[in-house]
């Protein structure tokens, strides 16, 4: 079996049987589904060749093989890595199967897994005969004590090696010491980072033990998918990195597919329809890199790449478009420590009823004072912190910044005030969601008809599903106002207005700036208050910044506007300010329209 010994080094197998064979004093070989011996302590190969059973692959260890003349059987532990059998581990044993012959086998058992981990992946060249040495020290006695002692040790082994969730797996410690050798060698490989997204909005939403089904049923394909001599560990919770001996393209381009669609493939576990994305980046060794930390970290990268192009194709390290994506990975590490040393605000852009001179509500817009760069955009880091989990930690702290200044000022006479707030593709449909800003409700003393929710026209029609949808839905009974922000800037859909409990729809400022003119964004503008109209919305227009358009805009039926004709965002700190002289120039002031 030419391909089996490609991959298992025979110094390591002779090793490992040889030890073995000391400990349980059984003959003991390695052979292949062929019935060929490719080593062997004391065991005849002619024998073999004459079994009187065929030999199956899914053949347990408990199962025996009688002899042909002679008063002995041949017994067989599959070598395997997931789901393929490779090889068996064979000893001769006799056929009255004395006690202390059912012990010896029982031992073998205890390593079944051990075996085979240790000749499909090992490390230093004599690896194998450390760790079994380790296992075993200098005790070789078989006492059923001794068993269970031996492996315990061998479960430790694996535990820290081993993936917790498929056994079968190596982890990113295992990577380690198998990364140190490969690149110590002249061989060539390549290194794949397969990194799947949205693994944790699936558990939020249906449960860890859904995501942790899918996740085991999907490595054990990706296990299944590759050759003998092509590896996989498990790198993090959501990230796999594949070795391939092979350098030739289209052979990984082909690979890359392959493991592309495994994830993809949809999969109904608990009457629930679980389908994820992934990116896939790769690197090559030595011409990216002849260290293996720095292999992995450039994969990293590309990955990266592919992610924020939305490429889910296969992607090689590329240096000048690397330089970009260490920028953002800089602004994720930023963002971290903006999240711990407080430099986030707030800041609040007021709408008005521009027909009647009324206050309608303020619009909450998340600033970062950062240390060295000065004031920074939503539109600079939002986008990098959507990619991550600090998306919802950034959202989390806006809904109780915003839920804490309702409360101070309706302690202080303003309690008829609307506040608006983006919320983002994380938090819909996160059932934690909902649980989360019940609780700050309380907390705060807050009514739902205080807030105005926003989600942005991309992000609805990107992530649009009928659990969302349903998400929308429970949070209208929950008495919330729903809007739809920069509306016109996506792919617009009618069936979207028609469909999805929006309460008001934002006009992006693209069109707002073209109002003047007799163009498709006039257009645009009539069309949208005419839907409005027709379906009971209310429509706002952002960026007004003239006495124009505010005119055209009111001409149009259009009255809730906001934008620096009005005022500039105000920051925290000033708003009772402002509301205080607000109140001393219109009776008005806060009240709704």
């Amino acid at each position: 079996m030419e391909d089996f010994m490609s991959y298992v080094n025979f110094q390591r197998m002779n090793e490992c049987i040889e030890l073995l064979s000391t400990i349980t004093k059984l003959p003991l070989g390695i052979m292949d589904c062929s019935g060929k011996l490719l080593c062997n302590r004391g065991i005849k190969g002619v024998i073999i060749d004459n079994l009187k059973t065929p030999l199956q692959e899914s053949t347990l260890f408990s199962e025996y093989s009688l002899i042909p003349g002679e008063n002995k059987r041949a017994c067989f532990l599959p070598i395997s890595t997931g789901k393929k059998v490779h090889a068996y581990l064979v000893s001769i044993i006799s056929s009255e199967m004395k006690k202390d012959t059912i012990k010896k086998i029982k031992f073998l058992e205890y390593f079944r897994d051990f075996i085979s981990y240790s000749l499909f992946y090992t490390t230093e060249q004599n690896d194998i005969k450390n760790q079994l040495n380790l296992i075993f020290e200098t005790d070789t006695k078989l006492s059923e004590k001794n068993c269970l002692a031996y492996a315990s040790k061998e479960k430790a082994f694996r535990l820290a090696y081993f993936d917790s969730l498929y056994s079968f797996m190596p982890n990113r410690n295992y990577l380690k010491l198998f990364g140190e050798e490969i690149t110590h060698s002249s061989k060539p490989f390549i290194l794949l980072y397969l990194d799947i997204s949205g693994l944790k909005v699936i558990k939020d939403t249906l449960g860890y033990r859904t995501a942790d089904t899918w996740l085991k049923r999907t490595m054990k394909k990706l296990m299944d998918s590759l050759s003998p001599d092509e590896k996989v560990f498990r790198w993090e919770e959501d990230a796999f990195i594949f070795i391939f001996g092979s350098t030739e393209r289209t052979y990984i381009k082909n690979k890359a597919e392959v493991l592309l669609n495994i994830v993809e493939e949809p999969c109904e576990i608990s009457d629930s329809k679980v389908k994820l994305s992934e990116h896939i980046g790769s690197v090559i060794y030595p011409e990216d890199s002849i260290s293996f930390e720095e292999l992995v970290r450039k994969a990293c990268i590309t990955v990266r790449t592919s992610q924020i192009t939305g490429n889910r194709t296969l992607k090689y390290y590329d240096e000048k478009i690397s330089e970009k994506i260490v920028e953002k990975l800089e602004i994720e590490k930023d963002i971290e420590k903006a999240l711990a040393e407080k430099e986030f605000f707030l800041s609040y852009q007021p709408v008005f009823d521009a027909q009647n001179n009324l206050l309608y509500c303020f619009e909450a817009l998340i600033r970062w004072k950062h240390p060295n760069k000065g004031i920074i955009l939503p539109s600079e880091f939002i986008p990098t912190a959507e990619k991550t989990d600090f998306i919802e930690r950034i959202g989390e702290w806006v809904i109780e910044e915003v839920f804490s200044k309702i409360q101070e000022l309706g302690k202080l006479g303003y309690d008829n005030l609307k506040f608006s707030l983006n919320i983002s593709v994380r938090q819909i449909g996160n059932r934690n969601f909902l649980e989360y800003i019940e609780l700050c409700m309380k907390k705060y003393s807050v009514k739902p008809e205080n807030i105005i929710l926003e989600i942005t026209e991309t992000v609805m029609i990107n992530n649009f599903s009928k659990d969302i949808n349903e998400f929308f839905y429970r949070l209208k009974e929950m008495g919330f106002k729903i809007a739809l922000d920069d509306f016109g800037s996506g792919y617009s859909s009618i069936s979207y207005l028609k469909n999805i409990p929006f309460d008001i729809i934002k006009i992006d400022k693209i069109f707002i700036d073209k109002i003047s003119e007799e163009g498709v964004e006039k257009l645009f503008i009539k069309t949208a208050l005419a839907i409005g109209e027709k379906l009971g919305k209310q429509i706002i227009a952002e960026g007004v910044e003239s006495e124009q358009q505010k005119k055209l805009l009111l001409l149009e039926g259009c009255r809730l506007l906001h934008g620096y004709i009005f005022s500039k965002p105000i920051k925290d700190g000033e708003l009772l300010t402002y509301l205080d002289y607000s109140r001393k120039i219109s009776k008005t002031a806060g009240c709704n329209p």
